[in-house]
């Protein structure tokens, strides 16, 4: 009996490993690319701080932030402006706080902060 159950418990958790497995987790969530991270990355100290700033209590994640757009300002080479979305919570087990749109700055001299946005405003 117990030899049958234990056959039974393993046939199920096979079972469901198989059919997770098979769920594309890419469609649930959109993968981001090598570019967009390096660049979420590269704006993390400015984003960080301006948030920080004007939402103490916000936390942010990259992992679901969207670049909205990037442009080169005035046809210059290294001089760039760029909006990225964020989505603010203020804990882990709390519900979103709704997101904040960042207008970065971007050039040789570094990254710059122009304007923030929280949803709504």
């Amino acid at each position: 009996m117990r030899r049958w159950k234990f056959m039974l418990t393993l046939t199920v958790l096979s079972t469901l490993i198989i059919l997770l497995a098979n769920i594309n987790v890419a469609d649930a969530v959109t993968e981001q690319s090598i570019e967009t991270k390096l660049i979420l990355t590269l704006l993390y100290p400015a984003t960080n701080k301006a948030i920080n700033d004007v939402y103490p209590d916000r936390e942010f994640d990259l992992w679901n932030a969207e670049i909205k757009s990037i442009k080169q300002n005035d046809n210059e080479d290294y001089d760039y402006t760029a909006i990225v979305e964020y989505n603010t919570y203020t804990g882990p087990h709390n519900p979103p706080e709704g997101n904040v749109l960042i207008e970065y700055l971007i050039s040789l001299k570094g990254v710059k902060v122009e304007n923030i946005k929280g949803a709504g405003t």
